[in-house]
């Protein structure tokens, strides 16, 4: 078995493509992320403040107003989402109910023709057995009523 081992002295190739996915992730994701969480800081200052004695200059109610939008706005935007799915499923269902009726005929009438073709071809291969069967059971008959009418 033969193994081989790769000089881990080279370099990487930097291509294009990897370089355009450095400056995309810096850009995309690490420098909103730094953003988002100097803004959490700065807001967690801003809420110890006023429990140190420093005045802000704004009202601690205010904050407790503040921080109930945070809490409803998800919760708002969610139902919103939900209404606007149910609004479209309406229409959507709308639109079946006008579509469907018509569809629902042919397939009735594409059925029906089904089942008198089935129909036609059973009678056909049954009529001749049941034909023979009843012929077959008045000949018995018959021949019964013969031989009874013998024994009497």
């Amino acid at each position: 078995m033969e193994t081989r081992h790769t000089n881990s002295n080279q370099k990487p190739v930097m291509h294009e493509s990897y370089l355009r996915h450095r400056r995309q992730s810096t850009w995309q994701i690490f420098l909103p992320i730094i953003i988002g969480s100097v803004l959490v800081l700065v807001a967690a200052v801003l809420v110890f403040l006023p429990v140190v004695g420093v005045s802000t200059g704004v009202n601690s109610s205010q904050y407790a107003d503040t921080s109930l939008i945070w809490l409803i706005l998800p919760v708002l935007f969610l139902a919103v989402l939900i209404a606007f799915l149910m609004i479209g499923l309406i229409i959507v269902i709308a639109k079946a109910l006008q579509t469907i009726p018509g569809y629902t005929r042919i397939g009735q009438d594409y059925a029906k023709l089904i089942s008198s073709t089935v129909q036609y071809w059973s009678g056909r291969f049954v009529s001749p057995i049941i034909t023979f069967k009843s012929r077959l059971a008045s000949f018995r008959r018959i021949f019964n009523s013969f031989s009874r009418g013998q024994e009497e």
